[in-house]
């Protein structure tokens, strides 16, 4: 195979990635019926299960333990090299988002805290950060088990 068709292949390859990976919106879930879990639907869900998500640059993993402790790893999602482990703690807000503090396992400083809204679509889930009420926000998926 010569160069010219390598480049044309990885060029082939990219576009039907991008078009493949485009972004599906809280305003998209809603228009097909998926609705944001509750604060008591988020409570009876986490519990002992483990996560597995994305974010554009990391994939992450990590388990809610009961007491509400969280043990987890990430690494890039692309040409990943290392895995980086974290511990932290889990909430369920009153407004029905799931929260969370993440802290280095080395010092113990906190490296993030964040709330999410976590929505059901038939038997598939998204989470999403930012603004309640901005439908445009993506929703990204994520997966919970045992």
């Amino acid at each position: 195979m010569n160069r010219s068709s390598l480049v044309f292949l990885s060029i082939a390859a990219f576009s039907t990635f991008s078009v493949c990976a485009q972004e599906v919106t809280i305003g998209d879930l809603k228009a097909k019926g998926g609705t944001a879990l509750s604060a008591d639907e988020l409570r009876a869900l986490l519990p002992g299960k483990v996560a597995h998500y994305e974010t554009p640059e990391y994939t992450y993993q990590q388990k809610f333990e009961p007491d509400g402790s969280v043990v987890g790893s990430f690494h890039r999602s692309f040409a990943a090299r290392q895995t980086v482990q974290f511990r932290g703690d889990w909430s369920v807000s009153d407004d029905g988002r799931w929260c969370g503090v993440q802290r280095s396992y080395r010092s113990n400083e906190i490296a993030a805290r964040y709330c999410r809204d976590i929505y059901k679509l038939d038997d598939k889930y998204f989470y999403s950060a930012g603004a309640k009420n901005n439908n445009a926000r993506p929703a990204m998926p994520i997966k919970f088990n045992d």
